[in-house]
């Protein structure tokens, strides 16, 4: 508060009187949260439809200067929070504001994770005996279209006897 009372009255020596005009406007404040009274920093300050703005410091203090007229709206916004706008007019001018925001209210809904039983290859107890579903040997991979018999033996435990022939061997053993 005293650095900007400093800083305005450095600014009337240096300036001439009746120099101060509409593009000298000067807006400050601190940007808390509505509950707890805690100090926001890096929240956002802009005037509304430019690029004109600040962002608090650690404390939650701003300032903005060279405000284009007495009848600007301002943008507070930060993360987790409703966005805020003010109408500035000449009795705000130059006076420390004091923004509260408040917490935008967060609840998720229950999320549920089931298991898909839909396994790739079936086993059964019996011996040599493994079933695979059809729509499963799209999900393999294969240049054109699918073929079963290299598809299989991309499986473990089988494999292609030569590039001539389409017998497979499972486990050492040919299939019947």
């Amino acid at each position: 508060m005293h650095k900007e009372i400093l800083f305005c009255l450095l600014l009337s020596f240096v300036l001439p009187a009746g120099s101060f005009s509409q593009s000298n406007l000067l807006v400050s404040g601190i940007v808390k949260d509505i509950d707890s009274g805690e100090a926001l920093p890096s929240a956002n300050v802009f005037i509304k439809g430019s690029y004109i703005g600040t962002t608090t410091n650690v404390d939650g203090f701003f300032t903005l200067l060279n405000l284009p007229s007495d009848t600007t709206t301002l943008e507070i916004s930060y993360v987790g929070y409703s966005m805020q706008v003010i109408k500035l007019n000449n009795a705000i001018i130059g006076k420390r504001l004091v923004i509260s925001l408040k917490p935008i209210s967060t609840s998720l809904q229950e999320l549920v994770i089931t298991d898909n039983s839909n396994k790739f290859l079936k086993t059964n107890s019996g011996v040599s005996h493994a079933t695979i579903a059809t729509k499963q040997l799209s999900l393999l991979p294969s240049i054109g279209e699918v073929d079963i018999f290299r598809s299989l033996q991309l499986l473990p435990g089988v494999s292609g006897t030569n590039e001539n022939s389409s017998g497979l061997f499972v486990r050492g053993g040919t299939p019947d």
